[in-house]
């Protein structure tokens, strides 16, 4: 190789370096995914009621939730407020829905994190409870 194609090589090969180690600043801050994390195990009861355990790193507000498998959305959550670095027992209610024992639903809680609205995904097992 000559020595421009050998310098091209390498300054090609230092950028892609340095963009695969060096994390956007979303990433290093991991905000969103941090911010709010479930403990343990979710289940939602055949009545629609889902209990959760909440880890809050910031002082939040619990907006509303919604099941996204039937679109349906409630802001009957209890309590609204997380305290930061907490754990949380929080009641969410749905109301009478049609769940199914053992299939997994995926729940959406919208929060208010120090004035920045965010979303959890959550995972929960449907029960015949």
């Amino acid at each position: 190789y000559s020595g421009k194609a050998l310098s091209n090589i390498e300054s090609a090969y230092n950028t892609l370096s340095s963009i695969n180690t060096q994390p956007t600043p979303e990433l290093v801050t991991g905000f969103e995914e941090e911010s709010i994390r479930v403990l343990g195990t979710t289940y939602i009861k055949k009545d629609g009621t889902v209990n959760l355990q909440l880890y809050s790193q910031h002082k939040a507000t619990l907006i509303s939730a919604r099941i996204e498998d039937f679109n349906h959305s409630t802001d009957k959550i209890s309590p609204q407020t997380l305290s930061s670095r907490t754990v949380t027992n929080v009641t969410v209610e749905f109301g009478r829905i049609h769940v199914i024992p053992n299939k997994i639903y995926t729940i959406v809680l919208t929060a208010n994190v120090e004035g920045k609205e965010i979303e959890v995904t959550i995972t929960a097992l449907g029960t015949s409870m």
